[in-house]
């Protein structure tokens, strides 16, 4: 799992804040300047960043507002533009078609929004985004998913007319966003599922859009690929292994080292002596993610102990129940009362 101290996020989401602070007729440059240490400088800098520990203390200030009451849960989303994504948005929007635009922002979101892996597959007629959590926002989890899911609702908004019937699956318990439904009437929502997914109708992928331009995609989409190349120079061996294979756990897929060689362009032998050059390996990295996913499938999905043991490819519930004890020292049931427990105190 990442830390906080590992994500940069683009300076533009500090607009979201700035958007509904002027709506209350405040003035936040101080407040940023003094809290969270952002300078107007930064501000104005738009390929400035700010990094994890900021990110979430804006984001605890947008839980806190949305919670005052149910309007203000309407504000969040109206000041929460596709263009806030910076040039993964533009991109996406000067793109040919809606499977361009997924395509290009699937693959370059981790630019604009590390704490998620994102990907999608082509299901029979229908498309389904996947969204993994690689981050704890600790009381902002549930609203941080649910604003990934406004954020890619306001392209395919933008991009499929009319607008396209949308399924969400959650797998946490309870809407931060309460109001999702009422605000998007094209939506039903499934809570407690196997895995975070936006579903729609395939055909949707072949829709033109309107703001398309081949010179202007091509030159955003040449930047992307350069600052690709910048970041896969500087992230470490085992975050992109940890990335990798957080990405098969979600489509159930085998985890071998050397299909994961394969993606990162490495020989299996280089991934090892890398891996080592950093105190790790593969089956280190392997159990940490089984183990991160396990722990998050127990405490916000309602999914039976054994039935999460099979997604995590043990071949029984005993031998999943073995290894979450080995590594937390505490049987999954056991963990998972804690977890319940522990957020019904918080709520009371």
């Amino acid at each position: 799992m990442l830390t906080l101290e590992d994500l940069s996020f683009p300076i533009s989401y500090v607009q979201i804040f700035q958007e509904i602070g002027r709506l209350q007729g405040m003035d936040t440059t101080p407040f940023l300047l003094s809290a969270l240490t952002i300078t107007p400088e930064q501000l104005n800098d738009p390929n400035s960043t700010i990094h994890g520990v900021q990110f979430l203390s804006l984001l605890s200030l947008l839980n806190a507002f949305i919670k005052q009451n149910k309007r203000h849960q309407q504000t969040l989303i109206d000041v929460f533009p596709p263009t806030v994504h910076g040039h993964v948005a533009l991109a996406a929007i000067t793109a040919s078609t809606v499977k361009q635009a997924l395509d290009v922002g699937v693959r370059f979101a981790h630019q604009v929004m590390p704490a998620f892996d994102i990907s999608y597959r082509i299901a029979g007629d229908e498309c389904q985004i996947t969204f993994i959590r690689l981050t704890d926002f600790g009381d902002c989890n549930d609203l941080m998913t649910e604003m990934i899911f406004c954020a890619l609702h306001s392209f395919l908004r933008m991009f499929g007319h009319p607008s396209p019937a949308i399924h969400l699956a959650l797998q946490h318990n309870t809407l931060a966003l309460s109001e999702l439904p009422c605000l998007f009437r094209d939506l039903t929502i499934q809570m407690g599922s196997a895995e975070n997914l936006i579903c729609f109708p395939s055909r949707l992928l072949e829709h033109q859009i309107a703001t398309r331009n081949a010179a202007t995609y091509q030159a955003i989409a040449n930047a992307l690929e350069a600052h690709e190349t910048h970041l896969s120079q500087k992230g470490s061996t085992s975050d992109q292994v940890k990335l990798a294979i957080f990405s098969a756990l979600t489509h159930q897929d085998t985890v071998t080292a050397n299909d994961i060689a394969q993606q990162l362009t490495l020989s299996p032998r280089t991934l090892s002596r890398r891996l080592a050059d950093e105190n790790t390996n593969m089956r280190r990295l392997y159990n940490e993610c089984r183990c991160h996913v396990a722990q998050d499938l127990l405490t916000h999905s309602n999914m039976s102990i054994g039935r999460i043991g099979l997604q995590l490819d043990f071949s029984d519930e005993a031998n999943f129940s073995r290894f979450f004890k080995q590594q937390t020292g505490k049987q999954p049931t056991v963990f998972r009362a804690l977890q319940r427990n522990w957020g019904h105190s918080n709520v009371e």
